[in-house]
């Protein structure tokens, strides 16, 4: 009896020992896969293209004239609610309120150090999307991106 109980925890710890190294190989070989993808994936002035738009270039544009560490507000176009939902406070089209939240939070990650602020007194603005209006304080990438100095 006990030989037959330590022939099973040997057979156990032998197929555990089997699984456990193919599913080793299995995930190294998606790592690699996974890795390859990345290294591959377009680039715009040496960053993943997270937009795959103008909006990837025209990050870099922000970050050539926005000094690292000034606080930034980006305006973008209201986002209509969801049925049945209440508009968040704050004003919309500002710091994320009632805009796609997916572009807004992926832009801010990509302006980092600059912080993203929702008052206008002191911070820089981000046309995101939204007209550009003129101005002598105006940098203008397209007719609904650009950036407006404090």
């Amino acid at each position: 009896m006990v030989a037959l109980r330590r022939y099973l925890a040997i057979a156990v710890l032998a197929a555990a020992l089997c699984v456990g190294a193919v599913t080793t190989v299995q995930s190294m070989g998606d790592a690699r896969r996974e890795v390859h993808s990345v290294d591959t994936a377009p680039r715009v002035d040496g960053q993943l293209a997270l937009f795959h738009d103008s909006r990837d270039q025209f990050v870099g544009f922000v970050t050539k004239i926005v000094p690292p560490h000034a606080s930034v507000r980006i305006l973008q176009p209201r986002k209509a609610p969801a049925p049945g939902s209440h508009p968040p406070p704050g004003p919309l089209g500002v710091c994320g309120n009632a805009v796609s939240s997916g572009v807004y939070w992926l832009f801010v990650y990509r302006l980092t150090p600059r912080v993203s602020v929702c008052d206008p007194h002191g911070s820089w603005t981000i046309y995101l999307g939204v007209p550009v209006p003129s101005g002598q304080r105006v940098w203008r990438f397209s007719a609904t991106l650009g950036v407006a100095a404090p």
